[in-house]
């Protein structure tokens, strides 16, 4: 499955400045998962230019907004076929172009007022079920 040439790696952690060197220097960043909490690798190797194959689930479409090849996680076909569509340099550029607007729509501090509200909203939610008292 891996060309000759080409390699594959399996890291068990990697420093913050070791993370930004792969994502700068990948392929794509491939993401099979089936369950996820949010997907902020995903705008991170979008942000770096590094095309996005990922499980085509409900949170990775949100994030990556039609900028990842998104593929059904029981498909090995569709899976190969997105990982190998990259091997065109074409295909690649654009996915990398599409990768970098979307990831630029995202920032800290957006997401800190996110966070902010909805903890607020939750408090809002939590204080209007308990009984008076």
């Amino acid at each position: 499955l891996v060309p000759a040439g080409t390699s594959v790696v399996f890291s068990n952690g990697v420093t913050d400045g070791e993370y930004e060197q792969l994502l700068r220097t990948a392929t794509a960043l491939v993401t099979l998962s089936r369950a996820e909490g949010y997907g902020l690798p995903m705008i991170e190797a979008m942000a770096a230019g590094t095309p996005v194959v990922a499980s085509d689930i409900p949170i990775f479409r949100e994030v990556s907004g039609g900028a990842a090849l998104l593929v059904d996680p029981d498909s090995q076909g569709a899976f190969a076929d997105a990982v190998l569509a990259l091997a065109d340099p074409e295909r690649w550029r654009k996915v990398s172009e599409a990768g970098l607007r979307r990831a630029a729509q995202y920032s800290w501090d957006a997401s800190a007022v996110q966070l902010v509200e909805a903890a607020q909203e939750a408090v809002r939610q939590h204080r209007a079920r308990r009984p008076a008292g």
